[in-house]
This record gives C-alpha cells, structure tokens and sequence, in this order.
C-alpha cells in the first residue's frame, strides 16, 4: 500500500524507527518459541540440510536465470543476493506452528533454514566481490 503512494519515502521515513524498534522483539519472540531439541535427532538435521539446500539452489537459480541479461557477474550477485529467506520464512513458519500446522520439528527446520540462508550469501558476496573480474566466481 505504501509503495503506491507518492509519499511512499516519507512513510517509509516515518515508520523505519518503528520497524528498528520492533524487529528485535520478533526474533526474540520466535527464539522464545523455537525448541533446539527438536533438531536433535539426525533426521531433523538430515531435513534441515536438504531444505537449506534446496532454498539455497532454487533461489539463487531463479534470480541468477532472471537476471542473466545483466552479464555473468551481476546476475551471480542477484542469484547469491537473493538467497537469504529471512524474516518472510520466519513469519509463514510462525503463523504455522501458531494454526498447528507446523509441529516443533518442522517449525525448527524451517527457523534453521532461514537463519542458514541468511548467514550463507554476506560471505559469498564478499568472496565475489573480491574475486578477480576474469576468476571464476562460481559459488561453492
């Protein structure tokens, strides 16, 4: 809604202390409802590793697909920036464990998933950013 307003900056100037205030009180909130024993057996860490995986290859080949027009190298810093799934899969996994669709396990694999995303791509855009212009900057 904000986006089609022509004071979209100023309303988004206006609510950005909001949003720095707030956000904080969200994560602790879903630390306070994540159970770490959930992802204890080697099945849930096997789970959470394929889902990270997939997360990982499905976003960053969509975005790297989408923005091949913009040359090899920019279209790797789309596909690697689009990798994190942050805050939107906390959010949809919450709602989940909150309706009971989402049991403790699944809701902790899905926690992991989005925190993993989220540490994996600062390094990897680093490692691009610094990489020669002609080196191989596939990710790893």
């Amino acid at each position: 809604m904000v986006a089609e307003t022509r004071e979209q900056t100023a309303v988004e100037d206006e609510i950005a202390p909001i949003y720095a205030f707030f956000a904080p009180f969200f994560f602790a909130f879903i630390g306070t409802q994540l159970d770490l024993d959930a992802l204890a057996d080697s099945g849930a860490l096997a789970l959470l590793a394929a889902v990270t995986a997939i997360a990982v290859v499905t976003k960053f080949a969509s975005a790297y697909a989408g923005a091949r027009a913009l040359g090899r190298r920019d279209a790797l810093r789309v596909g690697i920036g689009m990798v994190p799934r942050g805050e939107v899969g906390i959010i949809v996994a919450s709602i989940g464990s909150a309706e009971g669709v989402l049991d403790a396990e699944l809701f902790a694999v899905i926690v992991g998933m989005s925190i993993l995303t989220t540490l994996i791509a600062p390094p990897a855009l680093r490692r691009l950013a610094n990489a020669p212009e002609g080196a191989s900057t596939a990710p790893t």
